[in-house]
């Protein structure tokens, strides 16, 4: 994971009124209690458009910052990815898995994999064609 990414994930939320370390949350009295699995690495995000290319539906939801005096939605930074379970093609309420794809960290690979190849290379290419879809 990141350090941006670790550092977001280390902040201050709100859980209900009470601000908390999400640490200290209890992921356990949390419904729905998904799985949650960290994309960082090309190959991941490769595996992960494959499984969302198969998918009848998913959602979808952006993280963006941006540095003190500049709009916060300079950088995307996360891309948040809930799979819901299917049973015969329906949703199994409450169960699934999210998908937390660390941008900045993809970007930095994709930036060496970039001064290796001598060409620009988009570390998102492989979510266009689920998303197309």
């Amino acid at each position: 994971m990141s350090q941006q990414l670790a550092e977001l994930h280390d902040r201050e939320c709100t859980f209900g009124s009470a601000p908390l370390k999400s640490a200290e949350i209890d992921r356990k009295n949390l419904k729905p209690d998904w799985k949650i699995t960290v994309v960082d690495r090309p190959e991941e995000l490769v595996a992960l458009a494959k499984r969302l290319n198969t998918l009848p539906e998913f959602s979808v939801d952006t993280e963006t910052w941006g540095p003190p005096g500049v709009r916060l939605d300079e950088h995307l930074c996360l891309i948040q990815i809930g799979v819901p379970k299917m049973n015969k093609r329906k949703v199994v309420e409450g169960e699934g898995e999210v998908f937390l794809i660390d941008v900045v960290a993809l970007t930095e690979s994709a930036q060496r994999e970039s001064a290796k190849k001598g060409k620009e290379i988009n570390p998102l290419t492989p979510l266009k064609k689920p998303f197309e879809n």
